[in-house]
């Protein structure tokens, strides 16, 4: 997580968005949402899955969505 703690630096200071091929940080931030509210509503992408239709929603301007987010699984429980 350490090595990674960029990501949330910089999405945090801009537009609270990441594209990563890193399922390992992803998950472990997902983790962490619980206890690290700041970063509940950070929006990530994995441009290698398939079915996130990476390309169609950068086209269509990357807008929020609830289900990219990295609290998102979280909240439903």
């Amino acid at each position: 997580m350490n090595k990674d703690v960029h990501l949330l630096e910089i999405a945090l200071a801009t537009d609270r968005t990441i594209a990563s091929k890193d399922v390992e940080a992803h998950d472990c931030f997902e983790d962490a949402c619980h206890d690290i509210g700041e970063i509940r509503d950070i929006m990530w992408v994995n441009p290698d899955r398939e079915p996130e239709f990476c390309l169609d929603w950068l086209r269509r301007g990357a807008p929020v969505e609830t289900a990219r987010q990295l609290g998102y699984q979280h909240r439903s429980h």
